[in-house]
């Protein structure tokens, strides 16, 4: 191989690289933004749980209520909620798979699509 072919695969590696991590950043971008959303409804659950609690208690302190629970209905509530968090539909977007190439003895630059951008 000569210096210049060496030069010449280097080159269209860096291309190649370039374009892998636009992809990948591009993807981050994505995540970052569905972590941002995420932590914005997460965030305005908390406070809307935290009402309702308040407001529960405030209900069962004036109504001087006692709560009896046995344990054949404790177990009937925790299936009620699981059943409940596996019903929840999803709000975000999936990520797609990242590109990548498998680089083989025989393997050609030219070969890879996007370094032609």
């Amino acid at each position: 191989m000569t210096e210049k072919n060496n030069f010449n695969d280097q080159a269209q590696a860096l291309i190649v690289q370039k374009h892998q991590l636009k992809g990948a950043q591009d993807q981050l971008g994505c995540l970052n933004g569905t972590l941002d959303a995420l932590d914005h409804e997460l965030y305005c659950n908390q406070k809307v749980l935290d009402d309702l609690l308040a407001q529960a208690q405030t209900i069962v302190s004036e109504r001087e209520i006692i709560f009896e629970v046995d344990e054949e209905d404790t177990f009937l509530i925790e299936e009620t909620l699981y059943v409940c968090q596996n019903e929840i539909q999803e709000t975000h977007q999936q990520l797609g798979k990242l590109d990548n190439i498998e680089i083989v003895e025989s393997f050609e630059w030219g070969q890879y699509p996007p370094a032609s951008e």
